[in-house]
């Protein structure tokens, strides 16, 4: 699949995409996170400009958070056992992103410690996108080539109460 049509499989989910460069995490100039659509036209214009743009998914305004794990910078892998079974992306950069639905107008926290982000009000590079070590960002259980319907779980309690302490 090219990224022209990872971007509108992504869109058909009713997630919001935007163009990062290629290379990089950061968006496409003048396309940032408030330009993100599931938009047809809006998208192939983008990917015919720039082929190799990588992909980005806009988090709350498509329903989404993610727990970032950066072993790089202390993350433990074994974090995703410990929680709840839900779409899981290998990062470029050695690391996973496991992606969970959130209700509208929930509020999360930014960690879970040490090398554990929680995105929620941003964006994640997702497949094909290439990152900057120059591996790839990939689904370990999805593939949108085959017009699936990812298993995204909803967000765990630990997750959306953590605001409160």
């Amino acid at each position: 699949m090219t990224a022209i049509e990872y971007a509108l499989a992504y869109a058909k989910l009713g997630w919001l995409v935007l163009p990062l460069k290629p290379g990089d995490k950061r968006p496409l100039a003048g396309q940032g996170l408030k330009h993100a659509t599931r938009d047809e036209a809006t998208i192939k214009r983008w990917f015919k400009r720039c082929p190799d743009a990588g992909i980005g998914i806009a988090l709350a305004p498509s329903g989404l958070a993610a727990v970032d794990i950066d072993p790089r910078n202390g993350g433990d892998l074994g974090l995703r056992d410990r929680m709840p079974a839900t779409l899981t992306a290998a990062t470029g950069g050695g690391g996973l992103h496991l992606v969970y639905r959130v209700p509208p107008g929930a509020s999360l926290r930014s960690s879970l410690g040490p090398g554990v982000d929680i995105k929620h009000h941003g964006y994640i590079a997702v497949e094909p996108s290439l990152h900057p070590s120059g591996k790839r960002y990939n689904w370990q259980d999805f593939e949108p080539s085959e017009g699936e319907t990812p298993q995204v779980a909803d967000a765990p309690a630990e997750l959306l109460a953590a605001n409160a302490a």
